[in-house]
């Protein structure tokens, strides 16, 4: 659908990290991206990460809100969005929530908690929430919003975040598990506000079941 698009998914996978050769391999690749969409006169979509980069937040997060990263890692996709809106060539930014889907490495946050599941004990925070969306509802709206913008940041989110301890429970429902949970004070809610998402694509609605469904 869209033929001259360059999606850039090849970025570092694991948020917690602080290696810096993961992040000098990502910038060199980016580069590489960059310099083949400007000979071939290609859009590049960069895919960013939606809660690393606005550190701790209050309050729903868009395009607008300030970046304050507090990781390494969000550090590096702060810096990695500058590269892409001073490269000169058309992009468009999504940043993402927590998505789901196969394959996924195993430190993200799904897959984290079902290794727990199965363990047979659990550590959660009692005030985290996150947005989980479908990696198959991400690849539909970014397929429709590079035909419809360039040269802009969206966030590409469901605009409802689920209790963490809410998450572990579905999934030892799928499981058929019974885990030794420990619930700790603490953790952050991730909330995103997707009204520009929203204006850009209507359609992009998720039924009441979502994401428990996925």
């Amino acid at each position: 659908r869209a033929p001259d698009v360059t999606a850039f998914a090849r970025g570092v996978a694991d948020s917690a990290t602080n290696d810096d050769r993961a992040f000098s391999r990502e910038c060199t690749l980016l580069y590489e991206a960059i310099a083949q969409c400007r000979r071939e006169r290609r859009k590049l979509i960069y895919f960013s990460c939606g809660g690393a980069v606005y550190g701790p937040f209050d309050g729903p997060k868009d395009e607008r809100s300030p970046l304050f990263p507090a990781t390494a890692y969000g550090r590096h996709q702060v810096t990695c969005e500058a590269i892409v809106r001073a490269s000169g060539v058309r992009y468009l930014i999504l940043r993402l929530p927590n998505v789901v889907g196969a394959p996924q490495n195993p430190m993200q946050l799904v897959p984290n908690l079902v290794l727990q599941a199965l363990r047979g004990e659990a550590t959660l925070y009692r005030d985290a929430a996150r947005d989980l969306i479908d990696i198959a509802d991400v690849a539909r709206l970014t397929a429709r919003l590079a035909e419809l913008v360039e040269d802009e940041t969206v966030v590409v989110a469901t605009g409802r975040p689920t209790p963490v301890v809410d998450i572990f429970a579905a999934i030892e429902r799928i499981l058929g598990t019974s885990a030794r949970v420990t619930v700790l004070p603490g953790g952050a809610s991730q909330r995103f506000d997707v009204r520009r998402l929203l204006r850009i694509v209507p359609e992009s609605t998720f039924d009441d079941s979502y994401p428990m469904h996925l």
